[in-house]
């Protein structure tokens, strides 16, 4: 556990504030060098970026709050909503995150006239890419433990600020999201290569030159986004039975969790989504 960096005098350099800088700067980066990529406007897709990044920060931090925190604490924030919007507090939720995010993104998208779904496709490399780092911060800093196991990665904390149990071995729940993120990312690098060079030789081309067949996929916007969307949902959704206790605000003797339950929500949302896009344009092209 290294919840800080490092001493600068007597200031404390938190490990999971830098990490999100990190995440937001190179999922941001990825974003607009796609986005030239792609012939979007620059200036018009960073203003859409930024918009959509901010709106994003308020709702991982409301949906951490909803999801994420026990009964006793839920009801401490409505008494004090104030600390919700205290970002330095950390306690964010992919799930806030998108939804908001994406809402507000489309919005912006209008404004401005790019394609949404060219836009979300590229959106997708960034937050992949941001999610996977900022998971590496939550990790160091000890947020969300996963759960004791006795195989020979688990993680072992003894750190005086660590809140699960200490000297037991736990999941590195917060790494697998990672592994979960690096899988998706070489996928979504292999799809821009193979979207642009059309069969070209790219990073483990007979791999995923093998994946996409089996897909099917015509390499159109707004697949990426969707299939991505499905996929993490999908892979998250076993991810987190090991994951520590949570707790439970709503129907707390509900055998899954509200992430669980939010996996299975957002991987359905990406399956229609892909399989919609595709029938639709398979009806265009007839």
């Amino acid at each position: 556990m290294l919840p800080f960096l490092a001493k600068i005098g007597s200031v404390l350099i938190p490990s999971q504030p830098v990490f999100m800088s990190l995440a937001g700067l190179a999922g941001g980066m990825t974003c607009v060098y796609l986005a030239r990529r792609e012939g979007l406007e620059t200036g018009k897709f960073i203003s859409v970026l930024v918009l959509g990044m901010f709106a994003a920060l308020i709702g991982a931090r409301i949906s951490s709050v909803v999801l994420c925190t026990r009964p006793e604490e839920f009801r401490w924030y409505l008494n004090h909503p104030v600390e919700i919007f205290k970002f330095w507090k950390s306690g964010f939720s992919l799930y806030g995150y998108l939804t908001v995010g994406i809402a507000v993104s489309v919005w912006g998208t209008f404004r401005v006239g790019f394609s949404v779904w060219k836009v979300f496709d590229i959106l997708t490399a960034g937050i992949i890419l941001g999610h996977g780092i900022q998971n590496i911060g939550d990790f160091l800093a000890g947020a969300h433990p996963g759960k004791p196991t006795g195989l020979p990665w688990g993680v072992v904390y003894d750190h005086r600020l660590f809140r699960g149990p200490r000297g037991v071995p736990l999941h590195p729940f917060l790494l697998y999201l990672s592994a979960i993120a690096s899988g998706q990312l070489a996928f979504v690098w292999a799809w821009f290569k193979a979207r642009n060079q059309r069969g070209g030789p790219f990073f483990l081309s007979g791999f995923f030159c093998s994946v996409f067949s089996a897909l099917k996929l015509r390499f159109s916007d707004g697949e990426l986004f969707s299939f991505c969307f499905f996929s993490y949902g999908f892979f998250r959704f076993f991810a987190e039975f090991t994951r520590g206790p949570q707790g439970q605000i709503f129907y707390p003797d509900f055998p899954l969790s509200q992430s669980h339950v939010a996996c299975i929500g957002m991987a359905a949302a990406g399956l229609v989504l892909f399989w919609g896009l595709r029938s639709i344009r398979e009806a265009e092209e007839e």
